[in-house]
Formats: structure tokens, sequence, C-alpha cells
């Protein structure tokens, strides 16, 4: 039977600590409750069966460190506040979906006779009929609980109605978020956005929560057609924040670490940037920041200026294993706060590498890196090791090198430095480019320490190895792939068509395939399997390369009728690839948006599907003003962190840690990308 759909979105129970400096309230969990759970978004939610007399009707129960959810026939219970379906079969079916291989065993009591083993576990759970032709999926990870609605053909969807009990009070923020005010804090349900699909095109259909009085709420959906399926969008804006002060602040680069804490760089002229436990306080013309935030987004760990008395720019950030990150960039400053320097001197701009200590009040290691002329560092990654590998471009003629595979600079050329991550010394130093100018833009490792390149040329002998492409029309992107002690080359090719072709970063999946985006002109840009094969103006494009290099196994544009580039990409644990960047088209390619309209140039994040022929999701992310993305992360859960900088007075907040904007700012964002009601 053909299903109508439509989920209730990620039911973002925020959970959390109502005492002791916690960032996030929660629901019905002790103050005195330990604060750091590692690792929590690798948490699958596991359901089993409720056999205890339970006189609230739960026949399902998932406990975390931070809560319990049961699931009932005609509700839902959230420790101490229930959400029930007011007019509800009954007799509606409870059913357990997605065994899991986990096993769970309860002893309580003294008496053996009580103890159970051996219970199995679920990912799902279903409630059969709960109105007429519609049922209730619920799922979800770590804390995170998610539904999705399940209507048959001819369904009403007005009949759904929820009501929360045992709380203060409810109802719908100005973002379109259910908030719930328990006794223990807050309960988020994120914004509702709709689709339909026909023939791999979706169509939004206006979408929201509505209140029905009190603490009594439905769905309120616009004009959609009853005989296809409808979904509510199966991303969700789980928070959204300004960063910055009064003057112009850039966030360049975002990282995540296993336990879910942020780390964000990026410049600032602001005197009064938000500043927490730093290692520099004060600010000259313009720094560079690190900051870190709480994995709510809604508090600052610490956050520091990094500079001297000149200009000073973070470009990158990488965090290791041992919680302290790394950052690069470039410095026009003579007095850059040094410890155990491989270079002191800095005769020009020179590139830098910074790492931080876990706390972030000091330093483990920073330097200079560079020659005589102009140097930049755009990326870096760390190996398994936690060293860093730095890229950048460089005019310089005495760039300091070190087993380098290329030893001369013809022009301006690409640079890949190694350097250890305890004492920042030197591994391996070279040159990359031919006898035009070269950049290095982007840098990924795999689990063995090789290194991917990517950037731009318009050499006409870039040193090649295994080419998928040899030929060189114009400036055209390329991709490399080094031997983890950066003495070979593994693969090295051209990437481009007739026109201006250019990368901007590179991600590696644990099969060793690369992702290379970037923006190209070309109305002949290399295609395969393509999601979009027209290029009207300047476009994004996304290319994925087998381990060799030799073999490309998707490659399409992306983009409208106007300007459009990637500025990240990150590497899904599925095989996805997810993308942010610019925009200025007003026809950019949407799909499941949670924002469909933009007012001017706009960031974008978009999501493809494994193997490139499609999206999955797509979407502006801007306000009223100039918004830019400009660097991703995935966390081990899957949820997608964002940031670049916005000049938008209505930038989507949500939740933020600042909610106001100074000038130009930065932007941090987290995207929760669900699953939908299809996959069932």
């Amino acid at each position: 039977m053909k299903l109508a759909s439509f989920t209730a979105l990620a039911l973002t129970v925020l959970l959390g600590h109502l005492g002791g400096g916690v960032d996030v309230p929660g629901v019905n969990v002790p103050p005195t409750s330990p604060r750091i759970i590692p690792d929590l978004g690798r948490t699958p939610l596991l359901f089993i069966a409720n056999t205890e007399a339970a006189p609230d009707g739960v026949l399902y129960l998932a406990r975390t460190p931070r809560y319990t959810l049961g699931v009932a026939r005609n509700s839902l219970v959230f420790d101490g506040t229930r959400m029930v379906f007011r007019d509800a079969n009954p007799r509606a079916k409870v059913v357990p979906l997605d065994p899991a291989e986990s096993r769970v065993n309860l002893f309580l009591g003294a008496d053996p006779a009580g103890w159970r083993t051996d219970i199995p576990c679920f990912r799902a759970v279903l409630i059969k009929q709960v109105y007429p032709g519609i049922d209730l999926k619920v799922y979800g990870v770590a804390d995170r609980v998610e539904y999705d609605w399940i209507l048959e053909p001819g369904a009403d969807p007005e009949k759904i109605r929820f009501e929360y009990e045992s709380i203060r009070d409810a109802g719908v923020d100005v973002e379109g978020n259910l908030v719930v005010r328990t006794k223990a804090g807050e309960m988020i349900q994120g914004r509702l956005r709709a689709f339909q699909e026909s023939e791999g095109e979706k169509t939004a259909v206006p979408a929201s929560f509505h209140k029905l009085g009190g603490a009594a709420f439905g769905f309120k959906l616009g004009p959609y057609d009853r005989g296809r399926t409808l979904v509510i969008d199966p991303a969700v804006l789980a928070f959204s924040t300004y960063l910055g002060g009064d003057l112009n602040d850039y966030a360049s680069a975002v990282a995540v670490d296993a336990a879910g804490y942020i780390y964000v760089t990026g410049k600032t002229r602001s005197p009064n940037f938000p500043v927490k436990t730093p290692f520099q306080t004060d600010r000259a013309i313009e720094d560079a920041f690190v900051a870190k935030f709480a994995p709510s987004g809604r508090s600052l760990v610490y956050s520091t200026y990094i500079g001297g008395s000149d200009y000073d720019f973070g470009l990158a950030i990488a965090v290791g294993a041992d919680g302290c990150p790394t950052i690069s960039g470039g410095t026009l400053s003579t007095d850059l706060p040094l410890k155990n320097p491989r270079q002191n001197d800095q005769p020009g701009c020179d590139a830098f590498v910074t790492k931080l200590t876990a706390a972030g009040n000091g330093l483990v290691f920073s330097t200079y890196l560079g020659g005589s002329e102009l140097d930049e560092s755009y990326d870096l990654a760390l190996d398994p090791a936690g060293n860093a590998v730095v890229v950048g471009r460089t005019d310089s003629p005495d760039f300091p090198t070190l087993t380098p595979i290329q030893r001369d600079r013809p022009r301006a050329d690409g640079f890949v430095a190694k350097l250890a991550g305890a004492t920042g010394a030197l591994i391996f130093a070279t040159y990359i480019g031919g006898s035009g100018t070269d950049y290095i833009n982007g840098v990924a490792l795999d689990g063995r320490g090789a290194v991917y390149l990517t950037g731009n040329t318009d050499s006409t002998d870039l040193r090649l190895k295994n080419p998928y492409q040899t030929d060189r029309p114009g400036t055209d992107a390329f991709a490399m792939k080094l031997a983890a002690n950066g003495r070979s080359l593994v693969f090295a090719t051209y990437l481009g068509g007739n026109a201006y072709d250019f990368a901007t970063t590179i991600a590696v999946d644990s099969s060793g395939s690369a992702w290379v985006t970037g923006g190209t002109d070309s109305t002949n840009f290399p295609l395969k399997y393509p999601f979009q094969k027209d290029q009207p103006g300047r476009d994004v494009f996304l290319a994925k390369f087998d381990p060799s290099g030799t073999a490309l196994l998707y490659s399409t544009y992306l983009g409208g009728s106007d300007y459009d580039l990637a500025w990240a990409v990150a590497a899904g644990s599925d095989g996805s690839a997810y993308l942010v960047g610019e925009t200025m088209s007003p026809d950019f390619p949407h799909k499941g948006s949670f924002q469909g309209d933009k007012p001017d140039s706009d960031a974008f994040v978009a999501k493809f599907k494994p193997d490139g022929s499609g999206l999955v999701y797509s979407s502006y992310l801007g306000g009223n003003g100039v918004d830019y993305a400009y660097g991703a992360a995935l966390d081990a859960a899957g949820n997608l962190y964002v940031v670049g900088w916005t000049a938008s007075t209505d930038f989507p907040t949500v939740k933020p840690f600042q909610a106001d904007r100074g000038d130009r700012d930065g932007f941090l964002a987290k995207i929760i990308f669900s699953r939908s009601a299809l996959q069932l």
C-alpha cells in the first residue's frame, strides 16, 4: 500500500543539567549527575519491553544516562512529563522494529526470581493505528528522540492532537520551535518543514505546530496533494549562533572532538570578542581566535585571541585525541606568541602553526613557517599520531624544505609540511607546483596517514602520476595523493574543463576514496553519473576519485543561474558527501530545505547520496544580508557543524550562545540529519 507520511521532526529533547554551570537544561536530571558522558553521540537509542507492572501503560522503555523514555499506546513519557495523544485509539498495537545486537540484563532486588537476562533490544518502536490510518514510529540517537507520523492515503492529519501533562507551560517560539517548559527544564521540538516528492523532485509544503489551547497542539499544513507522499523535512537546525563583537569577525573552520565539543577558528577585529579563560586577552589590529564550545553550543568552554601587533588570521583547525586544537593561517606580526618554534623570524607575511593546550590557556608549540616572501597556510589535518600536515601557498624561494619531493620553486607554489604533534618539529616539507602559479587549498589524511591534496594551478607542467586527466586548457583544479612520509606521489591529476576551475577542499572516506569540491566556469567539466548536467554560470562541482586517483567514481555540477561556490566538504561514514558554501542563485537546487528563500547572497548546505546520483538535502542558510559558509565538520553521529560569517541582522538563530550581531559576525550552526519515515 502506498503511504503518505510526515515526520514530527527530531523531537529534540535537549537533556542536560540544571545546576553546576550546565549549558542545556533537561528533564528530571539531578544537578549532581556527572557532567561528561564520553562519545554520547555514538550511542543509539535502544528500546526494551517493559514487563514490570506499569500503571502509566508504558510498554517499551529506552534509558540513557540522562533520562528515560516510555512508549505507551496513547502517549510518550519523558520521565515526569507525558505527551498524550488525545482521542487516540485505546487499542493501538505497539510493536518493536529493527532488532539490535545488544542485550540487556536486569538484576533488580535480592530475589533471583525477579531477575531478567538476555533481554532483546530494538532501535525503534511503532504504534500502529494511533488514529485511523495513522501510525507513529519512535526512534533516535543518544538523548535525541525522533518520531514519524505515517499516514495512509486519505488519512486526516487534523486527527493528530497531542497534549503535555505535568508541565509549566508550552508554546511555539518565533523560530517555529515547540518549547515545552517542565520543572526540570525545556524540551524543544524543532520547527517543522514539509515536502512532497515526485520523480525524485521535492516540493515544499508549509507546515507548522498549531496550538489548540492550553498545552495541546497539532499540525497546520498548507495545501498539498493527498495522493502523494508528504514528509516533514528530515533535517533540523539544532542550534545556530552568532559569534563576534562590535566589529568584523569571521569564522573560517570548525572541528569536533569525540565527546562532541566544538572548536572554531577565524579572525576578529573586535576588542570585545567573547573570550573566556583566554591564553591571550588583548587584541591588536586583527587577531586569530580559537573558541571551544560545549556540545550544546550554548556556552563557551574557553575562547582566546591568538596574535601579535599586526594582522593575524586563522584559516584551519583540527583537534586530536589529546583534546588540544591545532590552528594554522597567516600573520604579518613580528611578535606572534611562540613556543618551541621551528622558526623564529618573520620577514614578511608568514604562515604559522599553533597548538594550544587542552585547557586553551597555554601553548604546546607555536611557530612561524615560511621564507622571505609571502607564505600562507590554508588548511591542516592531523594524522593518527597527532602530527599536523599543513598546506598552503608560498612565493618564497627559501621556504624551509626537508626531504622534499620537489626542491625548487619556479614561481608561486603550493607547499606541504608535516610537524610533530608534541613539539612542532619539522618532519618533512616540500614545494608542490610547476612553472606557473599553484595553490594547495585543501588537505585530508586517510587512516594510514597518506596525504591527499587539492587546489588550483595554471602550470602546464604540474608533476603527474597515474592521472585521470592529463590536459590543462586553462586554470585547473588538481588532486594529489602523497605517501605518509611525503617522499613519493601515489597519484596526481588535473581536474577541469575549458574555463576557470579551482578546488577549495578535499575529504577522504574510510576506503581511501577522495571527494574534491570547489567552483567551475567550465561548460565541459568532466562529469560522471551527474545529479546536474548543465552549468549556466559559475557552479559548484563535486567529484569523487577512487583511492588510486585513476578512476572518477562520480562528478556533478551543483548550482543555479548565478554564482555558486563550495568552500568545504565532509565525508560521511555511509559514503555521503556534505557541502557548504555560498550562492547568489535564486534557483539553487532545494530538497527538504528548512529555509527556502534567498534575499541576498546566502550560505548553503547540501548532502549528496553516497553514489552522488542525487541530493538527500539542500537548503539556503542565511538572513537579509550577505552570508557565507566556510567550514564544515561531522561528529560521530553524522551531525553537521557549519561556520562562516554573516552580515544579516536576522540570521536564523536557534538556542544561540549569542543572539545579537555586531558588524559582520561569525556564525556556528549544527544541523541534524535524521532518518525519514520512508525508511520503514
